[in-house]
């Protein structure tokens, strides 16, 4: 048999052992709980800065869209200013070239005077030529703005 004072000794000991287990037990799943909360709030953090990023990488893109659409929208309206001023100008040439060809008419059937036609031919040459020069430059305004339009039709998403 176990003297009394042993098993007095055994059982402090034991209880002793219990409780340090049982703490050690309760400090760990409590030490978990906590590491386990503090990576659950950078995990967090991490998904509201990835969430913040990609956030404004959407605005910056819609900016750009909404740009190239402006930019676009601006180069068709020019274009589409540039080919009716080119369709006038070849309207306005065609009209001095029927009014060039009926003062040379009038100069051969001799029923105007020499120096009033010599001032009429040279006048409506003179607007010839800077008819002529304008619808040159309207053509060159046009093709340039084409090029324009044709490029930026290529960044439009579909």
């Amino acid at each position: 048999m176990i003297p009394p004072r042993i098993a007095l000794w055994l059982g402090a000991i034991g209880s002793l052992l219990i409780a340090l287990s049982i703490a050690h037990y309760l400090g760990y799943e409590e030490g978990y709980d906590v590491r386990a909360a503090e990576e659950a709030k950078r995990s967090q953090a991490r998904q509201g800065v990835v969430i913040d990023r990609h956030a404004e990488v959407i605005s910056v893109n819609q900016s750009k869209d909404d740009k190239a659409q402006k930019v676009d929208h601006e180069t068709q309206d020019r274009l589409v200013a540039a080919v009716a001023d080119r369709d006038r100008s070849r309207a306005a040439v065609a009209g001095l070239r029927n009014e060039l060809d009926r003062v040379r008419a009038d100069a051969m059937s001799e029923t105007a005077t020499r120096s009033r036609l010599a001032a009429e031919v040279t006048a409506l040459s003179d607007v010839f030529s800077e008819c002529s020069r304008r619808r040159s430059e309207v053509a060159e305004e046009a093709d340039r703005l084409s090029i324009q339009v044709s490029g930026l039709l290529e960044l439009v998403p579909e």
